[in-house]
């Protein structure tokens, strides 16, 4: 839909000169949020979270229980410094329930042998953001999205902490080094096809009038060690 030369409106006439039935939408790049195509005629359902407008149907993971099995799994293993930082855009796709689902621990699921550990949230954390907030908060392990593994590699290098901070991503997919919690994206994705064709057999199509979210849950993955 960002292809160079294409309208929305062409885009519409070549869906429909090509006899497309329903439309889904896939996971979209940070700086992809809004479609402008008239969507009248056709069903239409996204998968995840990152088209925000218009409101379509959509199939996508449990965010609230996502961050809740990640800080389930951290405290199953002992970890009593737990951290959490995140891009802005990642936390939006969320729906902010990955910061409001840790801060709530922080305040009230938080037990006296666990250490208080500001969020750190900026546009993408990088290197610079991750050394003083690692040096300062000495977390012994760190909840975080898969693009952030790499710059917090290095970061716990080069803070020169005691002892180097192990690491559970929050968006694991096959291939992913470490354990995490899988949204099951086949799933979601199958999700989407029978909601799509459920909405063909009745007759639904362009920008429903109240909005349907399919939640399906995501599931832990124990992928070998926990180190960054």
């Amino acid at each position: 839909m960002k292809a160079e030369g294409i309208s929305p409106e062409r885009l519409r006439n070549v869906l429909i000169s090509r006899g497309v039935d329903a439309l889904i939408l896939s996971v979209a790049p940070p700086d992809f949020t809004s479609v402008s195509m008239d969507f009248t005629g056709f069903p239409a359902v996204c998968i995840g979270r990152s088209i925000v407008s218009p409101l379509l149907n959509r199939v996508t993971s449990e965010p609230g229980a996502i961050m809740k099995i990640a800080l389930q799994k951290a405290r199953e293993q002992g970890f009593r410094r737990i951290g959490f930082c995140s891009s802005f855009d990642h936390d939006r796709r969320s729906h902010h329930f990955y910061a409001s689902r840790y801060l709530y621990f922080e305040r009230y699921e938080r037990d006296s042998a666990e250490s208080e550990i500001p969020p750190l949230l900026c546009e993408l954390p990088t290197v610079a953001d991750l050394v003083p907030w690692l040096r300062e908060n000495r977390p012994d392990i760190v909840l975080c999205p898969s693009d952030i593994r790499e710059p917090l590699s290095e970061a716990a290098t080069l803070a020169g902490l005691p002892a180097r901070p192990g690491l559970f991503v929050l968006d694991w997919t096959p291939g992913t080094p470490g354990s995490g919690v899988n949204h099951n994206y086949r799933a979601i994705s199958a999700g989407a096809v029978d909601l799509a064709l459920h909405m063909v057999l009745h007759s639904e199509s362009g920008i429903p009038a109240a909005r349907r979210t399919v939640l399906l849950p995501p599931t832990w993955v124990e992928a070998g060690g926990p180190f960054a």
